[in-house]
């Protein structure tokens, strides 16, 4: 094991024990029959509860119909694919990946149903889908500390402004870099292994800036499906949050997304994190745990338990060629 991997397994163990170290703290804090019983009423009390509920799962269904779509979109690149198969990959996947730090089996999993001679493609293609979800998840994370900045804690039109063009600026170079990745990417990073990979060069370059756009919308529908889902789960369990603080969503996303996380304690940390983040400014503790909860079992637990039907079910196989039926 070298010094690289040493140092990021110390990091995930001391993220997840400073996140069960804070929750421990939180729980024993908090005033649960009191925060209980305010959850309770607020459910109770929630005259439009199907309506919302309805589509807070109409948001499930949109942000995994986008994973799979994307998902499709580039695996074209490779081999025509229809969109059941590639629904059926993105799910069985994840099932896959239970075990493996921030879900990176995930993406190893998904070249498993292309042919043996295009899975070293097909990881190639993961990292390029990759790109739009980083990139998006750090644009609207800025956008949202440059809100929350200003918001509460505040500064002077001139400071606003300046953290604003160097926000700007960030976010255009990285748009830059984002659209004609697929270009420089075999010139740089592992560029000796892009070019030994028998098509690997020429599959980078197919990529256009007409298709790393089409990943861009993709991933923005996503996110924005999961970061609206939130904040009505927040309403929902009776958190009166404005929807201009729905900027703490963003910075929610963006923290969690940027710690090497060990997949067993996901839930763990995401929980931490929300009690750290959403807990400065509301009190119930019990309706922002309930919230990211159900946020983590309509987003992965219910479509974890969906992929391992599909993986267990009689004559299935990793193969293109094969779906559900």
């Amino acid at each position: 094991m070298n010094t690289k991997k040493i140092i990021l397994f110390v990091a995930k163990i001391t993220i997840v024990f400073l996140a069960v170290y804070y929750l421990v703290q939180k729980l024993r804090k908090s005033d649960w029959s009191a925060q209980l019983e305010q959850l309770n009423v607020a459910v109770q009390t929630n005259e439009s509860l199907v309506f919302i509920s309805a589509i807070i799962v109409l948001f499930t269904l949109l942000n995994w119909y986008m994973e799979a779509y994307k998902w499709k979109y580039l695996a074209t690149k490779i081999t025509p694919t229809s969109f059941k198969l590639a629904l059926d990959t993105v799910l069985t996947s994840l099932a896959m990946s239970i075990f493996t730090p921030n879900r990176i089996g995930e993406f190893g999993a998904r070249t498993l149903h292309f042919k043996p001679e295009d899975r070293a493609k097909g990881l190639l293609l993961t990292f390029v889908g990759n790109l739009p979800k980083m990139y998006v998840n750090g644009v609207f994370g800025f956008i949202g500390m440059l809100y929350f900045l200003n918001i509460y804690i505040g500064f002077t039109s001139m400071q606003y402004v300046l953290l604003a063009i160097l926000i700007g600026i960030t976010i255009g170079v990285g748009a830059v870099l984002y659209f004609i990745a697929p270009k420089w990417l075999p010139r740089f990073a592992k560029a000796r292994f892009v070019r030994k990979l028998k098509g690997g060069y020429e599959l980078l370059n197919t990529f256009t800036a007409k298709d790393m756009l089409m990943l861009f919308v993709l991933s923005t529908v996503r996110y924005l499906a999961y970061t609206i889902q939130y904040y009505l789960l927040l309403r929902f369990f009776g958190i009166d949050i404005p929807i201009g603080a729905i900027t703490l969503v963003f910075i929610f996303q963006l923290l969690v997304i940027s710690m090497p996380i060990i997949t067993l304690f996901d839930l763990v940390v995401r929980s931490s994190a929300a009690l750290f983040i959403f807990g400065y400014f509301y009190a119930n503790d019990a309706a922002i745990l309930a919230a990211g909860f159900f946020s983590w079992a309509l987003n992965f637990g219910v479509p974890l338990i969906i992929g391992c039907i599909l993986l267990l079910r009689p004559g299935y196989s990793f193969k293109m060629s094969k779906g559900w039926l």
